[in-house]
């Protein structure tokens, strides 16, 4: 399996109010950290989405979203 085939996986979270982040750490099935990985935030209310990359140690964050559930 390559770095490309991986997809991380993001879970289901709600905000009540104002705004949020999502943040984390992405590994592989090894437990391996992946830099350069893409993390998609989608509100399952709007489908507005945001896109951020992992950074040199695995680690995301995709801030200032609006309230709602993500996946």
């Amino acid at each position: 399996q390559t770095k490309d085939d991986e997809k991380p996986q993001i879970k289901k979270i709600a905000l009540v109010s104002g705004t949020g982040s999502i943040s984390g750490v992405i590994t592989d099935a090894t437990g391996a950290v992946v830099p350069s990985a893409t993390v998609t935030a989608t509100n399952d209310e709007s489908k507005q989405s945001r896109s951020v990359t992992s950074n040199s140690d695995g680690k995301y964050l995709v801030a200032n979203l609006a309230a709602g559930n993500y996946t």
